[in-house]
């Protein structure tokens, strides 16, 4: 053991070696902190007097590394920088060199004690004797003991309000006691770093600007507009891009010179001055027009239009120091709005003057537009129309749903259909029948703005259509009914002449009787059905309604029946309609009789009453009626249970009916006769309350070229023996025949018969004939034309002919028309009538 002393002595001796060995570190340091800011100072003269040149910062981390190595005397030192999301520490330099290959990262969630240690407020330097002992460290200990590390001098590389990274000293071989001087001098590295970061980065934001500027300085002069700059202080134009030359006829400098302003103005209309010489003089606190809209005089292209666009720029403290807009050549544009204009014009004139409905609705079904065609058709005013939605407005309110909402979803992808017809609903509640022509409305940008709608009124020709088939199925009807009348009728004439021939004995009296009410049932059928068709032999006449109603009163009331009042309210006196009177007294009794039906066990109350009204163009149209003018107005209303909506459009159909035992042609034997007569039948229904039916027939005074006359028949003579007279007897049903040349016979007669016209002829040429009894249709011709053109030749005395149908042959003689199935006795009476 040695000797106190010796301890002492050998205690002293190292004390004093470390303070040699401090005083040379010291020196040492001083002198690399004296070349380390020499350096610096260098570096920031070199940066601020640099020129635009590319900064080799890995060049000058390394030499700032390596001192920096050197002065510390530790064999790693490296440079780490957080990445942009400040997710990761990236090495951008260390020493030795990339020895475990390109940019190391540590993740900052790996380090959250070493990265706040660095980040800490006021922290200068993370000096660590022990980095194993160290909380600071405590998450590094897999990289330091990698390399070795024992003590750490990393220093914070601090810049513009953030910490951008670190400067790591790392010691290597154990611990490590870092002296202030040492701190220090790692601090002036960090101080270093920092500044060479920062110039890097200035460095980059120049060439950035200057790329951006150059960039817009490029975007600017090519831009198809004019860009320009007046200085408030100036109170002269300072930039102008060099499109000027093409838009003015000068180039930029005649403008940026002084009094550039008035040249300017110099240039415009005289009327447009001011508006420039405002912008560019503003009031205290005016702001200048957003955009004007002038003309100049170009010495080469003559007068242009001129959009001018700007902003008032403002400094930090809100005053005004420039006016920046641009200046652009519309005047193509401007002419091309000004025909826009007149095509607008013309086209607004165009649709306000066609007489058709015209009318624009928005996307949603609002009315925008419409025309007086529109306001005409439908009786509303613009002030109502424009607004409001067109389908609430113009279809009945049933109709409203289904229709609008499929038409709104339409429009909304982009589809319209070209055409329909759709009955809208005039403001009188006039229902009209429109063709529409729809045309989709679009923007600048492609999307539908609305639909543009042309309407034309097609109420009378739909109407005209309607009467047209209608014409063509009565005809097609007439022909079907006239055949199988034809041949009814002539077994009606054999049985019911068989059966006049019967022995009258008691037994049998009955039984005829029956026969004969059954023929003349089957008669009526025959004659509705021929009445229904336009079949029927008519004679129209003057007679007047309430007068017919009046003499007919009592008959109507039998008709009625038992239980069920009749009323009668005349209010049509003096009113007369063209018509065939039976078949008018045939009208009203249908009628009547129906009603009595619907009503017996119900209200029991029937009212029959005329009226007349005068109808109007449009009413008429609306009505279905041929033309306008004064109309009576025959109403046969009942308090029963009303018809459903699906009977009332079925209504007036041949052969359809309610009742277990109808034949379904009483009421289309009504609308045949009213349709003849240029008149209108229709129902009017409240289910519960009853059913009107309305006749609607021209008075005579409107009618007078569609009065017909009535045959001129000779008047009945009394009746004279035939004497040995011949009569031809002309009808291919041979029973039938056969019954006329035996009753005929048996009244002294002398007959002949044939079969068809050729026989008929034949028989002529052989044998004066007195008079000829002819079918009305043979299998080979007409026989009333047959016989009418006989009589007029003077080759006969008469002619009778039988009918199953009307007759419009007329006859230059005495002539009769017997219509089938005729009695007996009629047979004779006319026979004779004509003979006499």
């Amino acid at each position: 053991m040695k000797p106190t002393a010796a301890i002492l002595e050998q205690e002293l001796k190292d004390a004093r070696a470390r303070e040699d060995e401090y005083r040379v570190r010291l020196a040492r340091h001083r002198e690399l902190s004296r070349k380390l800011r020499a350096q610096s100072d260098a570096l920031r003269a070199a940066l601020r007097t640099a020129d635009e040149g590319p900064l080799d910062l890995d060049r000058l981390l390394e030499a700032v590394g390596r001192l920096s190595s050197q002065a510390l005397g530790v064999p790693r030192t490296s440079v780490w920088l957080f990445d942009e999301r400040h997710q990761n520490l990236v090495c951008r330099w260390q020493l030795p060199e990339r020895d475990e290959g390109p940019r190391l990262a540590i993740a900052v969630a790996s380090a959250p004690r070493y990265v706040n240690a660095i980040r800490g407020t006021g922290v200068n330097a993370v000096a660590v004797a022990d980095v194993f002992a160290d909380a600071r460290t405590a998450e590094l200990h897999d990289y330091l003991r990698r390399h070795d590390v024992g003590a750490l001098l990393d220093i914070p590389i601090v810049g513009p309000g953030a910490v951008h990274g670190v400067v790591c000293h790392e010691h290597q071989g154990g611990t490590r006691d870092w002296h202030e001087a040492e701190i220090d001098f790692a601090t002036d590295v960090g101080a270093l770093v920092a500044l060479l970061l920062e110039a890097e980065r200035r460095r980059d934001a120049e060439r950035m600007a200057r790329g951006t500027e150059a960039k817009y300085q490029n975007l600017v002069e090519k831009l198809p507009v004019v860009v320009y700059s007046f200085d408030y202080n100036t109170a002269e134009l300072d930039y102008l891009s060099p499109r000027m030359q093409d838009l003015a006829g000068h180039p930029p400098e005649h403008y940026l010179a002084a009094n550039g302003v008035e040249r300017w103005s110099a240039t415009m209309a005289p009327e447009d001055r001011p508006l420039v010489q405002r912008r560019f003089s503003p009031r205290h606190g005016e702001v200048p027009e957003p955009e004007l809209v002038y003309r100049i005089n170009h010495p080469e292209k003559g007068r242009r239009w001129i959009r001018d666009t700007c902003a008032l720029i403002r400094d930090a403290r809100g005053k005004p120091f420039a006016v920046q807009g641009t200046l652009a050549d519309i005047t193509e544009l401007r002419q091309a709005e000004l025909w826009r204009a007149e095509a607008e014009r013309r086209y607004q004139a165009l649709l306000e003057n066609v007489d058709v409905l015209g009318m624009v609705m928005a996307p949603d079904g609002r009315l925008q537009f419409v025309n007086d065609g529109f306001v005409r058709a439908t009786g509303f005013s613009r002030e109502e129309a424009l607004g409001a939605d067109a389908f609430t407005l113009l279809l009945p309110a049933e109709s409203v749903a289904s229709f609008r909402d499929p038409f709104v979803a339409a429009l909304s992808q982009g589809q319209v259909q070209p055409r329909m017809e759709v009955q809208i609903r005039s403001a009188a509640g006039r229902l009209v029948r429109v063709l529409w022509t729809h045309t989709l409305l679009r923007d600048p940008d492609g999307e539908v703005s609305g639909v543009c709608s042309l309407g034309v009124d097609i109420t009378l020709r739909v109407a005209e259509e309607n009467a047209a088939l209608e014409e063509q199925k009565m005809e097609s009807l007439g022909r079907l009914a006239a055949s199988v009348a034809h041949d009814f009728n002539n077994l009606l004439t054999v049985i019911s002449a068989e059966v006049e021939l019967l022995d009258p004995g008691a037994e049998a009296t009955q039984a005829r009787t029956q026969i004969l009410e059954a023929v003349g049932q089957a008669r009526s059928l025959t004659r509705a059905l021929l009445a229904y068709a336009r079949r029927e032999t008519i004679a129209p006449t003057l007679v007047s309604v309430d007068e017919l109603i009046t003499n007919s009163a009592v008959l109507f009331e039998r008709m009625v029946g038992r239980g069920v009042t009749l009323t009668l309210v005349a209010g049509a006196k003096g009113a007369e309609v063209v018509m065939d009177p039976s078949q008018l007294r045939q009208l009203i009794a249908n009628l009547v009789v129906n009603a009595a039906d619907a009503t017996r066990g119900h209200g029991n109350q029937v009212r029959l009453s005329t009226a007349v009204v005068l109808m109007e163009a449009d009413q008429a149209r609306a009505k279905g009626l041929a033309s306008e003018g004064d109309f009576v107005i025959l109403r046969v209303a009942d308090d029963g249970p009303g018809v459903t909506t699906e009977v009332a459009d079925r209504i007036f159909d041949p052969f359809f009916t309610t009742k277990p035992d109808g034949t379904g042609l009483g009421l289309a034997m009504c609308d045949s006769i009213v349709r003849r007569a240029a008149g209108r039948i229709e129902v009017s229904n409240t289910p519960g309350q009853g059913a009107v039916f309305s006749v609607y027939l021209p008075i005579a005074r409107w009618a007078e070229s569609r009065k017909a006359q009535a045959p001129k028949v000779p008047p009945a003579t009394a009746l004279v023996p035939a004497g040995r007279r011949v009569v031809l007897v002309v009808e291919d049903v041979e029973p039938v025949r056969n019954l006329v040349v035996r009753i005929l016979s048996e009244e002294g007669l002398d007959v002949l018969e044939a079969p068809d016209l050729a026989t008929a002829s034949q028989r002529l040429r052989e044998q004066k004939i007195d008079l000829i009894l002819a079918d009305g249709r043979l299998p080979d011709g007409d026989g009333a034309a047959w016989a009418a053109a006989c009589l007029s030749g003077g080759r006969v005395s008469g002619v009778v002919v039988m009918v199953s149908g009307p007759s419009i042959v007329s006859f230059a003689g005495p002539y009769a028309v017997l219509p089938k199935p005729f009695r007996l006795p009629a047979l004779v009476e006319t026979v004779k009538r004509v003979l006499a």
